[in-house]
């Protein structure tokens, strides 16, 4: 029986676009995200206080203040860390619909949590995040510094609704004909009426 030879076609690669958040949305949810940090480190002095446990960066004035701030950055690497890595998203982010990413919109790893948030104290510099502003908006990604060197960025994530089209729409999309060449013998035969079968 002839053999019938299949044409394939490559299948064609889909580009990933990735709807980056604005600098104001990821502002929002820092301000988010501060305020339970605040709660959280309030609620961690008094705890130390009332254990009994006291400590003491300077004697001089201003070392409460001091020891809130060493406090308040340390519980944000690790509250940002963990989030990401657990769930790509703080409690701000999430609130707001956004998560952070690796490139092509994967998951963001581990390792990549952890370089993006102890780079936070730089991008923070002077105050305010100032220094994370300047390479956001010099960013198309609008990436902060630590999101350039551990190659992530936060986006916003697409409406359910919008999901559900786009697996709609790709249900809905007729199925490309198979497409067969065949053999000169093969082609007599039909064209004689004798019975061809696959």
């Amino acid at each position: 029986m002839p053999k019938r030879k299949k044409l394939y076609r490559p299948k064609e690669k889909k580009e990933v676009k990735l709807n980056y958040a604005s600098i104001g949305m990821r502002g929002l949810a820092v301000l988010i995200d501060a305020f339970f940090l605040s709660i959280a480190t309030i609620s961690l002095q008094s705890l130390l206080n009332i254990l009994g446990i006291d400590i003491v960066i300077l004697t001089t004035k201003g070392g409460d203040l001091l020891l809130f701030l060493g406090v308040f950055y340390s519980l944000t690497v690790i509250y940002y860390t963990f989030m990401e890595a657990y769930s790509g998203k703080s409690i701000g982010k999430a609130i707001l619909g956004m998560e952070v990413v690796g490139e092509g919109g994967v998951r963001v790893t581990t390792k990549q949590a952890i370089i993006r948030n102890a780079l936070r104290l730089i991008d923070l510099l002077p105050a305010a995040y100032i220094v994370g502003l300047v390479f956001m908006i010099g960013s198309e990604e609008k990436q902060r510094l630590g999101d350039k060197v551990a190659h992530t960025f936060v986006i916003e994530k697409a409406k359910e609704s919008d999901e559900e089209k786009i697996r709609k729409e790709e249900k809905e999309e007729p199925k490309k004909e198979r497409k067969y060449e065949y053999e000169d013998e093969e082609v007599e035969w039909v064209k004689k009426g004798d019975s061809v079968f696959f």
